[in-house]
């Protein structure tokens, strides 16, 4: 399931003019980035957390889709606040159909949400938005 995802989101960022370059190479802290100069989304595939991968990608998409051209990269965070934040309401948006496809409306928790892409804690209440509305 999570490399169906990968692979949709990644098509996903090609539709948008950005490559992804899935890197298992990198240190485990590296933290993945979109490169706006190179429209590039560089996502560190050696992470402890393989679930939290998906959510990475749809995060540094979420920059793309969000317009987010100040700087020149941005790394993927846990920060709560800023173009930070609303990259991380984008990825839950863009997760959440996976989530839900074929599942009856009575399995659709946020606790489900959160443990199947890893999604921090301090996002719960994004999560909940983005489900039920």
């Amino acid at each position: 399931m999570i490399n169906d995802i990968i692979e949709n989101l990644t098509n996903y960022a090609m539709d948008l003019g950005y490559g992804v370059e899935l890197n298992p190479l990198l240190k485990p802290d590296v933290p993945s980035f979109v490169s706006n100069k190179r429209q590039l989304i560089v996502i560190n595939t050696n992470t402890e957390v393989q679930e939290e991968i998906p959510l990475q990608l749809a995060h540094e998409i979420g920059h793309v889709l969000n317009n987010d051209r100040k700087l020149n990269k941005y790394y993927y965070t846990y920060a709560k606040y800023g173009v930070e934040k609303d990259a991380n309401v984008m990825a839950l948006i863009l997760l959440a159909p996976y989530y839900i496809e074929d599942k009856p409306e009575e399995y659709i928790t946020v606790d489900g949400f959160m443990e199947t892409f890893a999604i921090p804690e301090h996002q719960r209440a994004i999560a909940e938005k983005v489900l039920f509305g």
